[in-house]
């Protein structure tokens, strides 16, 4: 998919993106971005993922099939509980039942199934959306910092979740977590004040190291 030159602000005449331009990433399976903190990580993820107009006004990019996830809970429904959110779906999309209860075991999601999303941790609730984008193959997934609710097991468990979807989904987030975006990333892209500093794609796996030292020379 090609990707609209980009120019957004919240407010009037102070733009976070100001004709920014960035190739497609729909060949790149798993795309990482990351950069200090307020560089517009999000608010570009947003972008990308047609929630916020890429031309500051409404137009959005439109996809046939995604999934956004992020750590402030969006895209599900409070007072519904996990369990209900299940059983949508599945009446939508005849979910397989095998995979379905093999990831909510994975997960360690079957005793919160009944909990209302509200009453989630952080981390159930991060779990719990995965849970329920992967049982709906989406063609794209964004992902929003997910990573930081997540204690060390649960991070290795979606780690190794996301690495199976990455033949047929594609996959863009934002971390600060420079060892996860090592480990599953194909593009890394590095933004500073509102621009691209950095984008690369690798054919082979980069070593936290190599990607933290361009990260402190770059961001």
């Amino acid at each position: 998919m090609d990707i609209p030159e980009i120019n957004f602000s919240y407010k009037r005449n102070k733009y976070i993106f100001k004709n920014l331009k960035i190739k497609s990433f729909y060949d790149y399976n798993v795309t990482a971005f990351c950069g200090h903190n307020g560089v517009g990580k999000t608010t570009l993820l947003k972008i990308l993922a047609g929630i916020y107009p890429y031309d500051n006004k409404t137009k959005k990019i439109q996809y046939d099939s995604k999934w956004f996830i992020g750590s402030n809970r969006s895209g599900l429904i409070n007072n519904l509980s996990l369990n209900d959110h299940l059983n949508l779906l599945t009446d939508l999309i005849k979910a397989d039942k095998y995979i379905t209860n093999f990831l909510i075991d994975k997960f360690e999601l079957r005793e919160f199934l009944d909990n209302e999303i509200f009453e989630l941790s952080d981390g159930q609730f991060i779990k719990g959306a995965l849970l329920l984008a992967i049982i709906c193959s989406p063609k794209n997934l964004f992902l929003d910092e997910v990573f930081s609710s997540l204690d060390y097991v649960s991070q290795t468990v979606v780690i190794e979740e996301l690495i199976k979807l990455k033949d047929t989904t594609n996959i863009v987030f934002v971390s600060h977590n420079l060892d996860i975006i090592s480990q599953i990333a194909k593009r890394i892209i590095i933004l500073k004040k509102g621009q691209i500093e950095f984008d690369s794609v690798f054919d082979e796996e980069i070593t936290a190291d190599q990607l933290k030292e361009t990260y402190i020379k770059r961001a």
